[in-house]
């Protein structure tokens, strides 16, 4: 009995050092949001477009409207990165990225690759910097395919997703 209670005492013990050094982790400060797989094929482009909807007026008081810094990522099926390029987009307005089946992924006849689109609010997190990081800001995002030859568009998605273990997208 003596050597069960003593059993005891020892995890209690240990149990309560290891809670002790337990560390809490910040809550990330980047959103990414990801739309869903589409296809482009020959003669198609892919244009990734993001809105900074601006101030909110109907709240009190107003939420100030602030432009955001974006980075914006098309990735292939495997997760390769393709293309991408920062933006920055104004209240009100909007910025995009394009990407060519032919120029920027060397499709031929019959080939077709499956894509997606990030966005990522703020687009780098300083290392160690005394100045605060600025939260990510609202983006609301679509992605069309687009015909070259025509302009016609043949897709639109507008579903954009958190990635898993970034911020809220709200």
């Amino acid at each position: 009995m003596l050597k069960l209670v003593q059993g005891m005492c020892v995890f209690a013990l240990a149990a309560s050092g290891l809670m002790a050094q337990t560390v809490s982790v910040p809550p990330p400060i980047q959103a990414v949001g990801t739309t869903g797989m589409v296809g482009i094929v020959q003669e198609q482009f892919a244009h990734f477009n993001v809105l900074n909807p601006g101030a909110v007026l109907s709240v009190l008081p107003p939420t100030p409207a602030v432009a955001c810094i974006a980075l914006l990522t098309f990735l292939g099926d495997d997760g390769t990165v393709l293309k991408t390029k920062i933006v920055s987009v104004n209240p009100g307005q909007s910025a995009y990225i394009d990407l060519f089946a032919d120029a920027d992924l060397g499709l031929a006849v019959g080939q077709r690759r499956e894509i997606r689109a990030t966005f990522t609010t703020p687009p780098a997190i300083p290392v160690a910097s005394s100045t605060p990081v600025a939260a990510p800001c609202k983006l609301i995002a679509t992605l069309e395919v687009v015909d070259v030859l025509t302009g016609n568009t043949h897709v639109v998605l507008g579903g954009i997703h958190a990635v898993p273990g970034s911020a809220p997208l709200d």
